[in-house]
């Protein structure tokens, strides 16, 4: 009995903390046509796309739940898998309607050496950031659609990464109409492309990360525990 309930605290824990057990990657999705106070109603580039994101904007914002393991999105009733199966829906049921954008935060911590290519497979535009803060901002354009196009990849230059780096990314895209999907994958040395949170050259988590306050929060449930385990002996 002990142990059920201590395990539903932590739960209770992080579900306050916005964390989820097994999440991967923070993904928002964003409708003007559903928003206020924004008036833009035609997104058909991204740099409109992430105008849906800014702080000013946040009225558009909603945050997918659950946060999904891969990036691997397929608009309803499509025929086209994209480069793998088990699609999953768009979040918040954006799919079913026009001119929306979508953005997915994770830190990305990687455990294997070697040479990365980093795809995204999207229709329409993406753009990929890598080495940002915590919260998405700033960092270092990888790749980028910037326009309208049909289901398309697109590659990095090869990163060689050593085993160990870890690095904050953002990767935005919107949808004008028609189609829609997004895919993030990735080649190491040369070998067939898999999907960012798949296998283990990659350990993907949800940014942002928790605060000091929340990780000391942490701390003192987990020293809770221990007591009450103690006790219970």
């Amino acid at each position: 009995m002990r142990t059920r309930t201590t395990a539903a605290f932590t739960a209770l824990v992080l579900s306050g903390l916005g964390l989820q057990a097994g999440a991967a990657y923070l993904v928002n999705t964003a409708d003007p046509t559903a928003a206020t106070p924004i008036t833009l109603q035609t997104v058909d580039d991204i740099n409109k796309a992430e105008m849906l994101f800014d702080p000013a904007n946040a009225a558009t914002r909603v945050t997918a739940s659950p946060n999904p393991t891969v990036i691997n999105f397929m608009g309803l009733g499509q025929g086209n898998g994209g480069d793998f199966g088990g699609d999953l829906r768009f979040p918040n049921g954006v799919d079913n309607t026009d001119d929306f954008s979508l953005e997915a935060l994770a830190k990305l911590l990687f455990n294997t050496s070697g040479n990365y290519v980093f795809r995204v497979n999207s229709d329409d535009g993406f753009r990929l950031r890598g080495n940002t803060n915590a919260d998405g901002s700033g960092g270092t354009v990888f790749s980028e659609f910037t326009g309208l196009r049909g289901p398309g990849n697109t590659d990095t230059a090869p990163i060689a990464i050593p085993v160990g780096t870890p690095s904050n990314i953002r990767l935005t895209m919107f949808e004008r109409n028609g189609g829609d999907e997004l895919e993030f994958s990735y080649s190491l040395n040369g070998g067939a492309f898999q999907l960012v949170g798949v296998g283990p050259d990659i350990t993907v988590t949800p940014l942002p990360e928790p605060s000091a306050a929340a990780a000391a929060f942490l701390v003192t449930a987990a020293a809770l525990r221990r007591r009450r385990t103690a006790q219970a002996r």
